[in-house]
């Protein structure tokens, strides 16, 4: 018998442990938001904004509020962008 067990997975935090995805992140949201006509926030303005998935990153940076729900007709042509990028 081993006396070591071995293991069957292992779970790891990629995102922000292993990769800074941040500025990836933040060239998309860039690009959505200048495609239809807004300012893209800066990278600091995006960082405080990831959290809570992709979706929620988009109203936040169309809003410029961490709790904000952009209208969704300009969230969805947003978010075809952001995905698309």
């Amino acid at each position: 018998m081993n006396a070591c067990p071995t293991a069957s997975a292992f779970i790891f935090d990629l995102d922000g442990t292993l990769v800074d995805s941040a500025p990836d992140i933040a060239a998309s949201v860039a690009h959505a938001l200048q495609t239809i006509g807004f300012e893209a926030p800066s990278l600091a303005r995006i960082r405080s904004f990831i959290g809570n998935g992709a979706d929620r990153l988009i109203h936040r940076s169309l809003t410029d509020d961490i709790n904000g729900t952009a209208d969704d007709v300009l969230f969805n042509r947003a978010a075809k962008l952001f995905f698309r990028h």
